[in-house]
């Protein structure tokens, strides 16, 4: 998160709590959905916004889309709380990485303090935020959004759907 701190503190923002700000950091051992961060979360964002008096923009990266996904799906009553969100590399449709580290594994670390493979993929398969960053399984995950069109997540420089690099074959014929 300190690159983006670095980025938002050129365009004038505070990066230390305060009402324009506050950071708010998820422990990754946890799920997504876990109920004493919602609440935390929660009690972040009405205390921006009532500081502020108006909707406040909530910043996520990677998993912290999810969580804020995750917020907004279970408490619907905190979208009145949130002028806009700006989403920057989040997994929303899961990462296949995941399921890699939880069943390979790699080694990671430096000599004298590292990791083997077998190591990471008992750490990760003992911590639930490697599981929420699962790809769905699309035969039980409607992958349409709300206007029934295939949902695709990807956008190329011009706005339009797909990529070369993604491969949506694993989207049911019923749903692409």
């Amino acid at each position: 998160a300190q690159s983006l701190y670095d980025i938002l503190r050129t365009y004038g923002y505070a990066v230390s709590a305060d009402d324009r700000f506050a950071g708010f950091g998820w422990d990754w051992r946890n799920a997504i959905d876990d109920p004493s961060m919602q609440q935390r979360l929660i009690a972040t964002i009405e205390a921006l916004s009532t500081a502020s008096g108006s909707p406040v923009v909530c910043i996520v990266h990677s998993t912290g889309g999810l969580v804020l996904r995750q917020l907004l799906e279970s408490h619907p009553e905190i979208a009145s709380s949130i002028e806009q969100v700006l989403a920057f590399g989040v997994p929303w449709t899961g990462t296949l990485k995941s399921l890699f580290y939880v069943v390979k594994g790699e080694s990671i670390g430096f000599p004298g303090a590292k990791l083997s493979a077998r190591e990471v993929a008992n750490i990760l398969g003992h911590t639930q935020a490697a599981y929420d960053l699962f790809p769905p399984d699309p035969v039980r995950t409607d992958m349409r959004d709300r206007f029934g069109d295939p949902f695709i997540p990807y956008e190329d420089a011009n706005g339009d759907p797909g990529s070369p690099l993604v491969d949506g074959s694993w989207i049911p014929p019923s749903v692409a």
